[in-house]
């Protein structure tokens, strides 16, 4: 049996190794199951890992995926970071790459429609820099590759996030930081990002003007200067 370490007080995420045993201890530390927001016990014993239960009535079974859910959205909205993965594809005969990067979020809404489906989003979140995209969090391993199945049909840019993959008993706070701002393990690009793909077109048309420009300015130095033509064999 998994034990849950993720409780709700005040609408907010609450792990149980953030509570005082001393005073927060069983019915007293005012918290509820994040699924089914029944009233939690908090058990902080000698003998087993600290853990919320059910206080009245039966395990509903989805505390643990939904406290990863709304603790991986918290985690997103304080910290303004996120680690993101490369993205490879071909165009023509060329394969392109766009580089993993630690990227700054300017901007999160949660359980976002994604446009021209019927699914809906954990995050749709805006970067810095103006780009888009919808996150889904992968909060089972059971049932994940389906579901990123679903969401690789739409034409949004969707990135999934395997987060049942940092998940352990007695997790802090700081174990989901990590994972999700100081890399990019366990998650993939599901759709084709569009903005970062028309970012880095653009990137390359201006590099590409750029050298144009450079040879028509040696061209023009070479005339002004009046270079002898070259001629012969080589």
């Amino acid at each position: 049996m998994v034990r849950n370490p993720f409780g709700i007080r005040d609408g907010k995420v609450i792990l149980v190794s953030e509570l005082d045993r001393e005073t927060e201890r069983g019915a007293k530390c005012n918290c509820s199951c994040p699924y089914c927001e029944a009233d939690f016990n908090a058990k902080m014993g000698d003998i087993r890992v600290y853990h919320f239960a059910h206080h009245c009535s039966a395990d509903c079974g989805k505390a643990v995926q939904e406290g990863l859910r709304r603790l991986a959205t918290e985690v997103l909205e304080s910290e303004r970071q996120l680690g993101l993965p490369e993205f490879r594809t071909k165009l023509g005969n060329s394969y392109i790459c766009i580089p993993s990067e630690i990227s700054q979020i300017a901007a999160i809404e949660v359980n976002v429609h994604i446009e021209g489906s019927d699914l809906k989003s954990d995050v749709l979140v805006e970067l810095t820099d103006g780009k888009k995209f919808h996150i889904v969090f992968i909060t089972a391993k059971r049932g994940s590759r389906k579901k990123m199945e679903t969401f690789k049909a739409t034409k949004a840019s969707v990135l999934a996030i395997e987060l049942y993959r940092v998940f352990k008993e007695d997790m802090v706070r700081q174990n989901m930081v990590s994972f999700l701002t100081a890399g990019d393990a366990f998650r993939c690009w599901l759709t084709e990002p569009n903005e970062f793909l028309n970012a880095y077109a653009e990137e390359q048309l201006a590099n590409h003007n750029s050298r144009v420009e450079h040879v028509a300015d040696l061209l023009r130095e070479c005339k002004r200067i009046n270079l002898p033509q070259v001629t012969g064999n080589y």
